[in-house]
């Protein structure tokens, strides 16, 4: 834990997996889909992707901050507590 409050830790834990997702995605297109390197290891495409990232952890906390936690009908998650 970085700090005493548990909602600023999994902010910083939200925003930190989407950064790393960022930098791991591109050599994952590269695998995935035979793209050429020199398209994809540019530094415009990796910074696209990092503020891709970046966005979907602040969605996340933007989410869980905004309260609203609706499970679909017919949802199992309960079976997985």
């Amino acid at each position: 834990m970085f700090t005493k409050n548990v909602f600023k830790d999994l902010a910083i834990f939200m925003i930190g997996f989407g950064v790393v997702m960022g930098i791991v995605f591109p050599f994952f297109v590269i695998l995935a889909t035979k793209t050429s390197t020199e398209i994809v290891l540019t530094p415009l495409f990796f910074g696209m992707c990092i503020a891709a990232g970046f966005m979907v952890g602040l969605f996340n906390i933007c989410y869980h901050e905004s309260g609203i936690h609706v499970m679909p009908r017919g949802c199992v998650w309960p079976i997985f507590l």
